[in-house]
Formats: structure tokens, sequence, C-alpha cells
């Protein structure tokens, strides 16, 4: 225990212990002055006449002094005295009585005083001791109780650890329940989220191919239409120029010329082929269109295949689509030439969204 912690538990100081003792010296002191002022007043020496009485056998007539004696006052006992046998006298003495010697006196005085001054200390020594030793056992007492203090208070906090240990790996293993179940369920969900969509998958991709087959069904069907309509076209396009031949040279030379401006039965492809990856249309937008509708340009070309004006001459009713087709024919720029080496100055083709 530091002095600080004895000090703590220590009883408070006695506020009147000085004054006390200041009081109790004082005290002491002035009884002291008061018996030695008496020992002086009576060690005074004194002129008193010394009288022996001498006793003989026969006793002798003393002779009278010049005082006269106080006669004695006579007391009537109560009750009879007893016979007194007779006392014999001491022998007579011729020395005179040795007179008290004022240094043995004043040093009797002293040692008297030495001795009233080491029993006050001695007094004093006894109550710092016995003082010491109540200080000492209070000091003992708060050590030990300290000690019982501070040994409860190591118990306490040595339970309330393992309070605070059971307390959070009670704590930790409810956590680590909740967490296999949130990770179990989490698991689950995930299965079920992926089973959905792969099931999702699935029927997209069932649908894509739905979807894959109608669009080369109807992409099979539309070649047809556009085979047929080009071979109609071309032989509508014979006929005018065979018409227009017939009129100015001749029979002979109209066919000629009509064979030689027709284009092709695979321009139209070719052209499509062409201007096809120039179209930019998103798939949300594609989701919204409904069914396959065909939107048709007329495109004006120069000799050399450069695109000089475009016409939308039928609308698929698809805004989106419809300039996207007409944006993909101005990014183009140029078209190809047929496979006889004819740029005809007018063409017409369309395009489908699913195509």
């Amino acid at each position: 225990m530091s002095q600080h912690e004895h000090l703590a538990f220590a009883p408070p100081a006695d506020p009147g212990f000085g004054r006390a003792l200041l009081l109790a010296l004082l005290v002491h002191f002035l009884l002291l002055l008061a018996l030695t002022w008496g020992v002086t007043w009576r060690s005074t020496p004194q002129d008193d006449a010394v009288e022996a009485e001498l006793w003989s056998a026969i006793p002798e007539p003393v002779a009278q002094r010049n005082e006269e004696p106080v006669p004695p006052t006579e007391v009537k006992p109560e009750t009879p005295p007893k016979p007194v046998e007779p006392v014999k006298p001491p022998p007579p003495s011729t020395a005179q009585p040795a007179l008290p010697d004022k240094a043995k006196i004043e040093a009797d005085i002293a040692i008297e005083k030495q001795k009233k001054k080491d029993a006050l200390e001695r007094d004093r020594q006894i109550e710092l001791e016995k003082k010491a030793a109540k200080a000492k056992e209070e000091e003992v007492r708060l050590k030990e109780a300290s000690a019982k203090k501070a040994e409860e208070e190591k118990e306490k906090k040595a339970a309330q650890e393992r309070e605070n240990t059971k307390r959070q790996e009670e704590q930790k293993r409810k956590d680590d329940e909740a967490r296999a179940k949130e990770e179990a369920k989490r698991k689950e969900e995930d299965e079920a989220k992926r089973l959905e969509e792969e099931s999702k998958h699935k029927e997209e991709t069932t649908k894509r191919k739905e979807e894959e087959a109608k669009r080369k069904e109807e992409e099979t069907k539309r070649l047809l239409e556009e085979k047929k309509e080009t071979e109609q076209r071309r032989q509508e396009q014979i006929k005018r120029l065979k018409g227009l031949g017939e009129a100015s040279t001749g029979p002979t030379d109209k066919a000629s010329a009509a064979k030689a401006s027709a284009p092709s039965g695979t321009y139209l492809g070719r052209l499509r082929a062409r201007v096809r990856p120039n179209i930019t249309f998103p798939e949300s937008q594609l989701q919204a269109v409904k069914g396959n509708p065909e939107a048709e340009v007329e495109v004006t070309c120069s000799a050399t295949g450069e695109i000089l004006s475009k016409k939308l001459t039928r609308s698929s009713g698809n805004t989106a689509w419809d300039e996207a087709v007409m944006n993909a024919i101005e990014k183009t720029g140029t078209l190809p030439r047929d496979e006889n080496g004819n740029m005809p100055p007018k063409i017409s083709f369309g395009f489908k969204p699913r195509d």
C-alpha cells in the first residue's frame, strides 16, 4: 500500500492535540514551580531553641527557665486510659542536631524535578508509543481492508470478465447461427433465382428459336415475293424498254436494249447486303416493333453508283425503323454496279427489321 492510500484510509488527526499538550506542559511547570517554592520556603534556617530532657532513676528538680511554661490543658478522657508501662528514656545526648544543608536541599529539589520530568517524558513516550502502535494497527487494518477490497474487486472483475466472455460466446453462437441461416436462405434464393433464370433462358431460347424459325420462314416468303416482284418489275421494264425500242429502232434493237438495261436477279440482294450493315436499330426498339413491316425506298444514283437522292416510297408503320433505313442509305453513299456493269439511274428496294 502506498503512503497516499494509507493517508486516504487513516483516521482524521485530532485538531486540539498540540494545544492540549502545551496546556499540560504549562500546568506541570506551574506545579513544579509551586512545589519548589514551598520546599525553599521550608528550608530557610530558623533559630529555634532545642530542648532536651534527661532522665535518671531519681528525678532531679529542673532549673526554672526564664520563661514560664504554659500550663498544659487538661483533657478529660471519656474512658479511663489503660495503664502505660514506663518507657525507658533514651540516653542523654550532648550533641547538637545538625541543621539541613541548603545545597543538599537544592540537589534533592533538582533530583525531584528531574524525576518528575523523566516521569513526564516517560508518560509522553508511552503515549507516543501507544499512538504509534494504534496508528500501526490502524495501518495494518487498513492494509488488510485494502487487500481484502482489492481481492474482492479482483474476484468481481474476474467474475465480470467470465460473464462477459460467456455473453460474447453466446452472442457469437447466435450470430453464427443467424449467419448460417441467412447463408442457407441466400443459397436457396440464389438456387431458386438460378432455376428461374434457367427456365426464363430456356423460354427465351425457345421463343428466339421460334422467332428465328418464323423469321426465316418470313424471309423465305419475302425473298420469294421479292424475287417475284423483281421478276415482274424486270418484265415490266423489259416491256417498257421494248416498247421504246420498237418505237425508235425496231424490234431487234428494242429487245437487245431491254436485255442490256434490266438488273440481274441477284442485284437487289447485293444492294440490301451493302446497306444492311449500316442500319442501327437497338434491340429495345426492335422489341417494340409488331410483326416484320417493310420500309421501301427509291434511290437515284449517278452513272458511277453515287447516291444522289433517296425517298421513302412506302413506310413500315414504325417511324424509328424508317429513319434507321434512311440513315443507313445516307451512310452507304455509293451503290455497287450490276453484274453487267450497268448502273440503274433509279432503283427501289425495301428493308424489314427482322431480316
